[in-house]
């Protein structure tokens, strides 16, 4: 295990809006035992505790992380935090009967992703869901993402293949936050900056994210920031 040494969790812990329009989209599909990857220090796991889920196992891999995630949530008897990689606990988790498992601006950490998605594949049951949300457009890759961790942005022809070759049917896969390309290329392309500003993460969020949410809910947009994928194990 290593220590997560970027600093965008943090600041983006004040990004409400925009971690409850992800979840407006993973509600659907998510099942009774719920697993995520890398959760940081719950952020996103904070609201997956509002949902109507049975049991969750939140993974994370960086030591540092740890400490946190168990003092939010481990007094919560239905919620488990396991310390490492998840190729190291399939067996565990399978015969958890984990049926979905989720990764919010995580995939593109990994150096082998298909490794990972392929082990997914191994946790799951047929049917069971994968549902993602990963940095989009390589052509926006700047200094932030060097900052971050952040090994790739992913085209969305290039997702589709790495998930299907793991052997899921996608249900979903869409951009979404249009108007984020501007101003992550603006911040990393441009301004070369190497994080973010809590102030500007809130005035984003409490702004336009709400505005975004509305219109890209009516339309799909051509390109995004991010894109959000819905998979299921066939």
């Amino acid at each position: 295990m290593s220590d997560y040494l970027s600093g965008e969790l943090e600041p983006m812990a004040l990004a409400h809006n925009y971690y409850r329009w992800i979840m407006r989209e993973f509600r659907p599909h998510l099942g009774n035992v719920v697993c995520e990857l890398g959760a940081g220090i719950g952020t996103f796991s904070s609201l997956l505790l509002e949902e109507d889920i049975h049991r969750l196992i939140l993974v994370e891999p960086a030591h540092n992380l740890l400490a946190c995630l168990r003092d939010r949530f481990t007094a919560k008897g239905w919620v488990q935090v396991v310390d490492g990689e998840v190729e190291a606990y399939v067996d565990r988790l399978r015969e958890g009967r984990v049926d979905t498992i989720i990764g919010v601006n995580v995939l593109e950490h990994l150096k082998d992703d298909g490794r990972t998605l392929t082990t997914i594949g191994k946790v799951l049951p047929p049917g069971g869901k994968l549902l993602l949300f990963v940095p989009a457009l390589p052509w926006l890759f700047g200094s932030l993402d060097e900052a971050f961790g952040h090994c790739r942005r992913y085209r969305k022809t290039e997702l589709q293949t790495k998930v299907t070759e793991a052997g899921f049917q996608i249900l979903e896969l869409k951009f979404m936050n249009f108007p984020g390309i501007v101003s992550w290329f603006v911040a990393g392309r441009i301004l070369r900056s190497r994080t973010i500003s809590p102030r500007m993460v809130r005035c984003y969020d409490r702004w336009i994210i709400p505005i975004v949410k509305a219109i890209e809910s009516r339309v799909t947009p051509p390109l995004g920031q991010s894109l959000i994928l819905l998979a299921q194990l066939t």
